[in-house]
């Protein structure tokens, strides 16, 4: 006869639990339920929460937005950290300690914990790597960190009245500009928003003036004033 202990996470309560099994000859004759130790649980939840995944327990696209710009911003200054999923992960694994469940690892509140690790550096993302940036038709438009390089999407009229196109990393990174027709498609995509209005915007406008012509296709869109939708 053995007399065995066994720890265990139980996928449908989500919960770490252990039993002492009674068994002869390899078939169990008895169990009891028992308690885990903290180490036990710990080592048992950590175990299960790594299986489902780091999105179990925050916003996975918020986690995946902040490593892009933190990724970039590295690029300017080494010192920001890296969060990347390693430490992640012994994150994770930390937080197991002293609980049980899933629902309590929710509630360790993993997102707070990460935004801890940025702390004082913040800011300096803020700067290197802004969410969004103004332009002369939009006070706030999204800048994408996924794809080589960064790059912000707005309706081509937006950016009359522009000589040049907005910058980020304390003005020593261009945004890519992806200038928008009004189906939504890339009319124009440059960082050079000066050398096309000077250069291929002519054929541009006139394709699309052809194809819209109810929209704003300004023949000095230096110096034009931003307007979206069509013309009254």
């Amino acid at each position: 006869i053995e007399d065995a202990r066994e720890v265990r996470f139980d996928p449908k309560t989500e919960r770490v639990r252990a039993e002492r099994v009674l068994r002869w000859d390899g078939l169990p004759l008895e169990r009891t339920s028992d308690e885990p130790t903290d180490a036990e649980a710990a080592a048992t939840l950590a175990k299960a929460a790594l299986s489902v995944g780091l999105g179990r327990f925050l916003d996975a696209s918020a986690l995946e937005a902040l490593q892009l710009r933190l990724r970039f911003a590295r690029g300017f200054d080494a010192s920001l950290p890296a969060l990347d999923d390693a430490w992640l992960e012994a994150l994770l694994v930390r937080l197991c300690e002293g609980r049980r469940s899933f629902a309590e690892l929710a509630d360790a509140g993993l997102w707070d914990w990460v935004l801890a690790e940025i702390g004082p550096a913040r800011e300096r993302l803020d700067r290197l790597a802004p969410e969004h940036v103004g332009i002369a038709g939009r006070a706030s438009v999204p800048v994408r960190y996924e794809g080589e390089r960064p790059f912000i999407e707005s309706k081509l009229q937006d950016f009359f009245g522009m000589a040049e196109g907005p910058t980020i990393a304390e003005g020593r990174h261009r945004l890519l500009l992806h200038l928008l027709a009004p189906n939504g498609r890339a009319a124009q995509i440059t960082d050079d928003l000066a050398g096309f209005w000077d250069g291929s915007y002519a054929e541009v406008r006139k394709a699309l003036r052809g194809r819209y012509p109810k929209h704003d296709w300004s023949e000095d869109p230096k110096n034009a004033a931003p307007r979206r939708g069509r013309r009254t």
